[in-house]
């Protein structure tokens, strides 16, 4: 597991021990992401526990992507890698 991946791991495994409150606090309504083309599927998992969730189960994520710098990193991430 690369370095990376298990980092995202520890922070989803930390965020998920946290109280309802405080995870509640560190909730964003909307999260911008800017190359998002480098980022592997493990740090998408936790930016999505970073997202408040609307009534109807939505998040809000504005993900800019350069598919022609797709090639610097063979581990970009893609949102169906997710689950999401």
């Amino acid at each position: 597991m690369s370095g990376r991946k298990r980092r995202a791991k520890a922070l989803c495994a930390a965020f998920d021990k946290l109280d309802f409150t405080t995870k509640e606090s560190l909730l964003f309504d909307a999260i911008y992401i800017d190359e998002s083309q480098d980022l592997i599927p493990a740090e998408f998992e936790f930016l999505l526990r970073l997202a408040r969730k609307e009534k109807d189960g939505k998040q809000t994520f504005i993900l800019f992507y350069d598919n022609a710098q797709k090639h610097l990193r063979s581990h970009a991430a893609n949102l169906g890698q997710t689950g999401h």
